[in-house]
C-alpha cells in the first residue's frame, strides 16, 4: 500500500498506507513473528520490508506533503475491518492464519494474553485509538489536491 501511495499519490491509498503504516507496522516490528535469527535472509527481509513501510509513509508526509483528511480514520477503520472479515473467511476456508485471525501469534505481548478471539478485539480497539492519534497529529482541514 505504501509503494502504491508513493507511485500514484492517490489520497485514499495514501490514507490507508498512512494509518496502517504508522499504527499497525510498529506493532509488527516490536513483536515480530520471525522463526530465524539475524543474519538469516528472512529475518533481514522482515525488518527491512516493515521498516520500509514506515519510511515510505514518513517520506510521503515530509517530502510529498501528503496528509490524511479529517474523518479519514473512520473510512480506514471501516475498510480495515471489512478486510479483516474477508481475510478471516479466507483463513477459515483454506485453514490458514493470515493476520493471526484464527490463532494467537506466538509472541511475548500483553495484547495476546487473553487468547483468541480477544486478541482481535483488543487490537481493533487499540488500532482505533492509534488512528485517532495519527489523525489528530497529521490531518488537514484543507481540501487535498489529487494528482
Amino acid at each position: 500500500m505504501t509503494a502504491a501511495a508513493l507511485v500514484t499519490r492517490k489520497q485514499m491509498i495514501f490514507e490507508l498506507a498512512c494509518f496502517w503504516g504508522l499504527v499497525g507496522t510498529p506493532q509488527a516490528i516490536l513483536t515480530p513473528t520471525v522463526d530465524v535469527d539475524f543474519p538469516a535472509y528472512w529475518f533481514c527481509q522482515f525488518f527491512l520490508c516493515h521498516s520500509g513501510i514506515v519510511v515510505g509513509v514518513v517520506f510521503a508526509i515530509g517530502a510529498l506533503k501528503m496528509r490524511p483528511r479529517r474523518g479519514s480514520m473512520w473510512r480506514v477503520f471501516a475498510i480495515t475491518n471489512v478486510c479483516l472479515l474477508l481475510i478471516g473467511l479466507f483463513d477459515f476456508l483454506i485453514g490458514a492464519n493470515y493476520m493471526f485471525l484464527r490463532e494467537v501469534p506466538k509472541v511475548d505481548s500483553p495484547l495476546v494474553a487473553l487468547g483468541w478471539p480477544w486478541h482481535i478485539v483488543i487490537a481493533d480497539v487499540l488500532m482505533l485509538g492509534g488512528f485517532w492519534v495519527v489523525e489528530r497529529v497529521l490531518a488537514t482541514k484543507a481540501p487535498v489536491v489529487q494528482n
